[in-house]
């Protein structure tokens, strides 16, 4: 269940007129409400929303009981109130891909739940075709095109399925995750930034891509963010399932190097370009800077003396 409930908007003190809105949804007593909260607070205060304010930011709160759930609603402020419905919705996806990723799922009213018994059997085959096709994929990627049809198994069945939605920070630059991505559909770009906060786009993610392989396989900082650039389901490869495959044949590793010192090149040369943009940057602005303040002081142009 999912409910928008807004408010009156509210001058703040010669600050923008922004909105507050609440979007309501139910959660089972299974999953811990702190757990809720900082799942689905993290992911809207990081996403890149349309019209969802960073200040105030978004909220999550855990509101009330019921007898077979806890009523949680999120918070958030609205910057342009003519698009209320459209934002609700927005967040509402943004909510629904953070908890699919979590493995939550909202809950419904005990009298809306109903059961279907699958035999074994049929559950079986349902998940034969899953990794089939899994495996399929995982041969079209060019970090795996020297597995064996085995190995490439092992491999399927460790994946985790991942929804994001436009917009989301799929990836943070700095950060020590031990997991890469591959994109089922959708697409991504990967991002670079100084410490000043100025970024440049250097790479796009598409079906049978790949990235945060450097996290995986060495344990390195993330050396880009990577944003949804649409809605995009991914397929995510942890460490320890990784772990057995390489141990059951260390050679892969040697095979793997190569992709990942051709990836590493290409973000080096990417990184390298960025730099030389922002030199540029600077030295045009030096040169603006001082042009004004001649013209302010009436200085006409002059040679440097040694």
């Amino acid at each position: 269940m999912w409910q928008a409930h807004p408010t009156s908007p509210v001058d703040r003190f010669d600050e923008p007129v922004q909105w507050r809105r609440w979007i309501r949804f139910n959660v089972d007593y299974t999953v811990a409400p702190a757990r809720v909260v900082d799942i689905t607070q993290t992911a809207i205060r990081s996403a890149d929303i349309p019209n969802v304010s960073s200040n105030p930011q978004p909220h999550c709160l855990m509101m009330d009981y019921d007898t077979s759930f806890g009523r949680y609603a999120l918070r958030y402020w609205l910057t342009d109130i003519s698009q209320d419905v459209p934002t609700d919705s927005l967040v509402r996806q943004h909510l629904f891909s953070a908890m699919e990723r979590a493995g939550i799922s909202p809950a419904l009213s005990k009298q809306h739940l109903y059961l279907t018994k699958e035999n074994e059997k049929h559950a079986m085959l349902k998940h034969e075709r899953e990794i089939e096709s899994r495996v399929n994929m995982l041969e079209k990627v060019d970090l795996f095109k020297s597995f064996k049809e085995t190995e490439l198994h092992q491999i399927a069945s460790q994946l985790k399925y991942m929804p994001f939605s436009k917009g989301d920070k799929i990836t943070l630059q700095g950060d020590v995750d031990h997991w890469l991505y591959i994109v089922m559909t959708g697409n991504a770009g990967a991002y670079i930034s100084d410490e000043e906060g100025d970024s440049k786009r250097v790479f796009g993610f598409e079906h049978g891509d790949f990235f945060g392989e450097m996290g995986l396989m060495t344990g390195e900082p993330r050396a880009t963010t990577v944003i949804a650039e649409s809605d995009m389901t991914c397929y995510l490869l942890e460490k320890s399932g990784f772990a057995s495959v390489v141990h059951s044949r260390p050679a892969i590793i040697e095979e793997m190097s190569h992709v990942l010192v051709l990836r590493k090149s290409k973000l080096e040369e990417a990184t390298k370009e960025f730099n030389q943009e922002r030199e540029n940057k600077g030295a045009q602005e030096h040169l603006h800077l001082v042009g004004k303040i001649r013209q302010i002081f009436g200085i006409a142009n002059y040679e440097k003396k040694s």
